[in-house]
């Protein structure tokens, strides 16, 4: 019997195949082990020349973000998305300079001057904002 993993990867390599893709998101796991297994699957699976980033949609606390970061820094991931709340600017920034993967944050972040505290004390490298919610 095949694991859920080895599924994974066929499909994902069958997409990258017909669909000529150049990046990929995956999203975060429930715990520490799957988590690096999980990336570790995928970057074998993808290789080394497509983009792979990590959504953890901000389910770590910000230890839990710069230990599992660390440990997958080895996968050459393109940015941690959302990798803690939204609004812990000291956590964020906390993060992205203990990282040397880019921090992406900012889907959660609806309207200007909020967004300009966010991107203001250096919390993230990337700003992966929705335009749509960006009004005044």
């Amino acid at each position: 019997m095949r694991s859920w993993i080895d599924l994974v990867r066929r499909v994902l390599w069958c997409l990258c195949i017909a669909c000529v893709v150049t990046a990929c998101t995956m999203p975060g796991s429930t715990t520490r082990e799957l988590e690096i297994e999980r990336a570790r699957k995928v970057r074998e699976s993808l290789g080394p020349d497509i983009a792979l980033m990590c959504d953890i949609n901000q389910r770590w606390s910000v230890e839990e973000a710069v230990t599992l970061g660390h440990m997958l820094e080895e996968f050459d991931f393109a940015w941690l998305e959302d990798p803690t709340v939204h609004d812990d600017l000291d956590g964020l920034a906390r993060i992205a300079d203990a990282l040397t993967m880019p921090i992406a944050v900012g889907e959660y972040v609806y309207g200007v001057k909020p967004f300009e505290h966010l991107i203001a004390p250096g919390a993230v490298d990337i700003s992966s904002c929705h335009l749509a919610l960006l009004s005044h």
